[in-house]
């Protein structure tokens, strides 16, 4: 999913809330790929709990390179990052296979709750769907 800068905040507030991160002051960017290296997400953070996370841009996503390709599940990737930094600071060295791994099942947890949200969010509109059209045909007279 491509966002925009305003629905890069929207979504942050949303996923701040579902993932316990209203403690933090989260600040969130998109930005250019010569800003943002070779990533598609980067996040800073202090002790303060003060953050800002960068996405970038959707334009210079690349599919082919198999990159993450939704920016929200990126946003939500870097959330889950904050969300484990106490159990992993100072534990994980960057340049480990077990770094590796936590990149991996970060990315698996971030792609599992987008991914069950956007269902929820379709079985949502279904029911409202239905139920509007139910009661426009019990309105109708002829409803029997």
């Amino acid at each position: 999913m491509n966002l925009t800068l305003e629905q890069a905040v929207e979504r942050l507030a949303y996923w701040q809330g579902v993932l316990r991160l209203l403690d933090w002051k989260i600040q969130v960017q998109i930005l250019p790929r010569y800003l943002i290296g070779d990533r598609v997400g980067a996040t800073e953070w202090n002790d303060l709990r003060d953050a800002r996370i960068s996405l970038l841009h959707w334009e210079e996503l690349n599919p082919s390179a198999l990159e993450n390709t939704d920016m929200e599940i990126t946003l939500v990737h870097e959330l889950l990052h904050l969300r484990f930094r106490d159990s992993v600071k100072g534990l994980i060295p960057d340049d480990s296979l077990h770094h590796d791994a936590l990149e991996a099942a970060i990315e698996a947890v971030a792609q599992a709750l987008v991914e069950m949200d956007r269902e929820r969010g379709k079985l949502y509109e279904q029911t409202r769907e239905f139920e509007t059209d139910w009661l426009d045909r019990a309105r109708d007279p002829d409803f029997q």
